[in-house]
């Protein structure tokens, strides 16, 4: 499991482990990876391992994964299939939430989240696996210690349609700030530029 889950394995291994599992391939997938967020002593945010035991993660949101979550790299992955795109990005959102609200709980942290692109073939998971990780270590995941969504995909370049993601981070960030005596107008603005990162800054 671990192995497909990072894309360590050939296509006909794939497919062999799909069958062991009787689970059925999908048309499109999306990669979330997610890493709690800590304030050090010097007031900088880093991310760390999500110190969680998945055994005890809800029936409820592990039926909603294509495959078992895994931990890779200190990276809590969990993949997402549906049957087209509009579908895919309504269920990742919806599994993303769920979680991150779960994970946080646990760990008693806020989670940092990064989401691969879609893709058509399992065999692209190990890409998938390094574009949820780029997201996820985006400097804009690390400005401050409220729950964050980064999306490899880039609006900037290309037709930008408000989407399922979209709604729930303007809708968290919106009463995180809210709640702190924040303007409406200023927590607007704030989603802005969670929602379209600055790239050039990315590290891995």
């Amino acid at each position: 499991m671990f192995d497909l889950m990072t894309g360590e394995m050939t296509e006909e291994k794939i497919i062999a482990s799909l069958d062991k599992l009787d689970a059925k391939p999908t048309p499109c997938y999306r990669m979330i990876g997610m890493m709690t967020k800590q304030k050090k002593d010097n007031e900088k945010i880093e991310l760390e391992h999500v110190r969680i035991n998945l055994s005890e993660l809800p029936e409820e949101i592990q039926a909603q994964m294509f495959l078992p979550a895994v931990i890779y790299s200190n990276i809590l992955l969990v993949l997402v299939g549906a049957e087209d795109e509009f579908r895919l990005d309504e269920k990742t959102a919806a599994v993303y939430k769920q979680i991150k609200d779960w994970a946080a709980q646990q760990s008693g942290h806020a989670i940092a989240s990064g989401v691969s692109q879609m893709f058509t073939n399992l065999i692209h998971m190990s890409r998938a696996q390094q574009e949820c990780s780029e997201a996820l270590h985006n400097k804009q995941n690390q400005k401050d210690e409220l729950s964050s969504l980064i999306l490899y995909d880039d609006y900037r370049n290309r037709n930008y349609i408000r989407n399922a993601y979209d709604m729930i981070v303007e809708n968290e960030l919106t009463n995180a700030m809210v709640s702190r005596g924040t303007s409406l107008n200023a927590a607007s603005s704030g989603w802005s530029s969670l929602m379209y990162p600055d790239w050039s800054g990315t590290s891995m």
